[in-house]
């Protein structure tokens, strides 16, 4: 397959040809490819857009799909080369989601680059599908249910000793976890208390200031002594798209392998 493009827009009909025929669809071939933003749904980091390709007559394969790049701009860089969420997100794809029953977008390309840090996935488009809303929330039967999904998940994976062998996938005591979340998380932590002084009551502000922000090492450490499996990492409800009313889950850009509390908790 030739280069991973950089951005969404330099998609054409001969790279996803090419794409697609890497993925075992030895007869894709496309005449055309456009991709379309998709307005208010991008996130800091990456590029979203709805891809139409018009495909040889003859050919039974879906007209539009979701793809997904990393943001291109200098900050979006540095600290996705710092949080590697496109490498673990591709790692994902690549190593794991096969084995995860819950409904999820298939990955129809998953193409990385590691010497360039590029990542494109062109995944199945579940529209029309309603996003969730993490401040609007949900009722108790629906979050019963994303609960007793993520237990599937969480219990398929249980302490597997092969997730220590997918170097992508991330603990809580990896140096640039430790690294950002010591330099990125106490400025924003200080100055939303300064701001919302009364949000958190003190004792909890205690704790975390103690516990966690004044040492993260140590924080990271005890974490991952813990029991383990394999988590989403970002699992709250503005990552689930409802379609017919059953809720998908998407975005596994912070896919990592720690105490499954947390993630509940979360």
């Amino acid at each position: 397959m030739s280069e991973v493009p950089e951005t969404l827009d330099a998609i054409d009909a001969a790279w996803l040809t090419a794409a697609f025929r890497s993925e075992g669809v030895t007869d894709a071939d496309a005449v055309t490819g456009t991709a379309e933003p998709l307005g208010g749904l991008s996130g800091i980091t990456g590029q979203l857009a709805r891809l139409r390709v018009d495909w040889a007559p003859g050919l039974d394969l879906p007209a539009t799909f979701v793809a997904k790049a990393p943001n291109t701009d200098e900050i979006s860089k540095t600290y996705n080369a710092t949080m590697r969420f496109y490498a673990r997100e591709s790692g994902f794809y690549r190593d794991i989601a096969d084995h995860v029953d819950i409904p999820k977008p298939k990955a129809w390309v998953n193409a990385y680059d590691a010497a360039t840090d590029r990542n494109v996935l062109i995944l199945e488009d579940l529209a029309p599908a309603d996003p969730g809303d993490v401040i609007a929330g949900t009722d108790l039967a629906t979050a019963t249910r994303l609960v007793e999904m993520r237990g599937r998940l969480h219990g398929t994976f249980w302490m597997d000793p092969t997730l220590a062998r997918r170097e992508w996938l991330w603990v809580w005591n990896k140096p640039e976890f430790v690294l950002g979340a010591s330099t990125l998380t106490p400025p924003g932590w200080h100055a939303f208390a300064a701001q919302e002084p009364d949000f958190f009551p003190p004792d909890l502000r205690e704790v975390v200031e103690r516990v966690y922000l004044g040492d993260v090492q140590g924080w990271a450490e005890r974490m991952d002594r813990r029991e383990f499996t394999f988590c989403h990492g970002d699992y709250e409800v503005d990552n689930v798209l409802f379609r017919d009313g059953d809720p998908w889950i998407v975005a596994w850009q912070m896919c990592l392998r720690p105490c499954p509390g947390v993630a509940l908790a979360f």
